[in-house]
């Protein structure tokens, strides 16, 4: 996702907006297909080892998913949408 991101923001500092847009498109639907949307599911109980601090876990994906919308944002006024 992250590698995906600067990519796009690569390309549109490069004057290659059509380009930005469409891996945009990609990366926006990659990130809805990968829940970043909707708040994580409740952990399994019984689990062994020690799992990641889920409020960390949360944070990550929620910056992430925040740089997607502000980064759709930034592109579509490019296009004037």
């Amino acid at each position: 996702m992250q590698a995906l991101l600067l990519t796009s923001f690569v390309l549109l500092n490069d004057m290659k907006a059509e380009g930005s847009w469409a891996l945009l498109g990609l990366t926006c639907r990659l990130a809805q297909s990968l829940g970043l949307h909707r708040p994580p599911p409740p952990q399994l109980e019984g689990r062994t080892g020690t799992p990641p601090d889920p409020k960390s876990k949360e944070m990550i994906r929620r910056k992430l998913w925040w740089t997607v919308v502000w980064h759709d944002t930034l592109t579509s006024l490019s296009f004037d949408r």
